[in-house]
């Protein structure tokens, strides 16, 4: 087995222009959230690097060097058609490496949408639901969640059937995707809170709260778990790291952007 330090691609959040911003005049900024990469750095066996958006070409290019993909949380899917685009292209190009996946909050929505889901615009309009939440709160907001019993969280964290979770989100997936798998609901109001691909030969995870931020559920074995699939221990998830043929995108699949 390799020593070397795990190569942990993080997606670029894209910062687009606005008045009030003095730096970068006029310019788009890409960039990671510090808290998600001490998060995944934190055990000191893996490096995080950020994928800015970029050709397909090199999409291609950074999927055949890295080791496994976060993409990470952020502005709502279907508000920045630029990184919707790049970010559905960079999950393409590692699921066809057959590379773990890690989707935080819009990450995983984004997994939800890839795979032919669609989602719920807005949780306290559309549903009623204002628990998910809290203006400036942020992740000092939590509510409960219940772990399936049939679910790769629940080996996660055996014995645990309920548990506290940062949540900041008004987004949520309402038609599950094609393949997937519901982990985790919301007690008060079942909103899917974790999703994985149901393939043993890829691991493909999603969360709708935030591993990186606040913790209330000790978010370590769940980081374990993810750079144990990319390291491709046996029993991780991650099952074969030989390359395989991905299916092609759905090209109709923009009709389920929000």
């Amino acid at each position: 087995m390799s020593s070397r330090p795990l190569r942990i691609a993080i997606s670029a959040a894209l910062s687009r222009p606005y008045a009030e911003r003095v730096e970068a005049r006029g310019k788009t900024l890409h960039y990671a959230s510090e808290n998600l990469s001490r998060w995944i750095m934190a055990d000191g066996n893996a490096l995080a690097f950020l994928i800015p958006a970029s050709s397909r070409a090199a999409l291609t290019e950074y999927a055949r060097h890295a080791d496994a993909l976060i993409l990470q949380g952020g502005t709502d899917v279907g508000l920045d058609p630029e990184r919707d685009e790049f970010e559905l292209g960079l999950l393409e190009e590692f699921m066809a490496a057959r590379k773990p996946v890690l989707g935080i909050c819009r990450g995983m929505q984004l997994i939800n949408v890839s795979r032919g889901g669609t989602l719920i615009s807005d949780l306290p309009t559309v549903i009623g639901s204002q628990q998910h939440r809290e203006g400036d709160r942020y992740d000092d907001h939590s509510h409960g969640i219940r772990l399936l019993p049939d679910s790769r969280l629940a080996l996660l964290y055996p014995g645990v059937t309920t548990a506290r979770v940062n949540s900041l989100h008004h987004q949520a997936v309402a038609r599950l995707g094609t393949g997937l798998r519901i982990e985790a609901i919301a007690e008060e109001d079942a909103v899917i809170e974790a999703i994985r691909l149901d393939d043993p030969s890829i691991y493909v995870f999603g969360t709708q709260w935030h591993p990186e931020l606040k913790e209330h559920l000790d978010s370590g074995p769940l980081r374990a778990d993810f750079l144990s699939a990319a390291r491709g221990l046996e029993n991780a998830g991650a099952g074969t790291r030989n390359p395989a043929p991905f299916a092609e995108r759905d090209r109709s699949r923009s009709a389920s952007l929000p």
